[in-house]
């Protein structure tokens, strides 16, 4: 009988946002989450596409498991971006999870159209982002189902 090692799955996670000190902030969050995470940080809807397209299903590179999407990036905003995402055929499956500072409901039902996976609020502190780890932890890392889109997610406070 072959002795095989369990390896780790690493995770793939494109971040596309603008405001280098929240990409930074995230990224670090998520690679310090007990899955092993690799962040691609993308500040615009555009470099995010050419990422997006270096994996396409004929690319050695790993696919992305799921992209983090702010809404107000500098160009082609995150609307956009998602439109843009979800009419393409090799890449509208992957999960888009939007991160948002936005409490307004008609981007909720705007997030829902536009077939985004997830609308979660945009952590404004240590403590909500080690939230929202969590919860993309519990969610997105061990993902058996999909999680229903909800109107900004509150995350508990720790």
């Amino acid at each position: 009988m072959k002795n095989e090692m369990a390896v780790a799955r690493q995770y793939e996670v494109l971040l596309v946002e603008d405001n280098p000190a929240d990409a930074k902030l995230i990224q670090d969050a998520l690679q310090g989450s007990q899955h092993p995470v690799h962040v691609t940080v993308a500040r615009t809807a555009e470099s995010a596409l050419d990422f997006l397209r270096k994996r396409d299903p004929h690319s050695a590179l790993p696919p992305f498991n799921f992209i983090l999407l702010d809404l107000g990036l500098p160009g082609r905003n995150g609307w956009e971006f998602l439109s843009t995402l979800k009419g393409d055929p090799f890449l509208k499956n992957i999960p888009v999870l939007i991160l948002t500072g936005s409490q307004d409901q008609h981007d909720l039902m705007r997030a829902q159209f536009s077939m985004a996976d997830d609308f979660l609020n945009k952590p404004f502190d240590l403590a909500h982002l080690g939230a929202l780890v969590g919860y993309l932890e519990e969610n997105w890392f061990k993902k058996k189902e999909q999680p229903p889109l909800s109107a900004n997610r509150p995350f508990p406070s720790p």
